[in-house]
């Protein structure tokens, strides 16, 4: 287990798998955040929000730190690779 998780918001982009595999190449645990979007998330840590895209703008990034159990949270967007 890695002293840092990243916080990987997704609104369901094809890019997710390729974030989850760039945190995973630093070392890092990747928690997916998803923001009320049905999505796959490569059997990683993954909540699901329950309302429309859009509706929790940093509410997401907040969940995702609230959860993390390391000592450092960072974070990414589902496209950020």
């Amino acid at each position: 287990m890695s002293d840092t998780t990243v916080v990987i918001k997704t609104i369901g982009r094809k890019t997710l798998k390729a974030a989850i595999h760039s945190a995973k190449r630093e070392g890092f645990d990747p928690l997916v955040i998803s923001d009320g979007v049905n999505c796959h998330a490569f059997g990683e840590k993954f909540i699901k929000l329950g309302r429309k895209w859009g509706m929790y703008g940093g509410m997401v990034a907040n969940v995702g730190a609230a959860m993390a159990n390391t000592e450092y949270i960072t974070f990414l967007d589902d496209d950020d690779v």
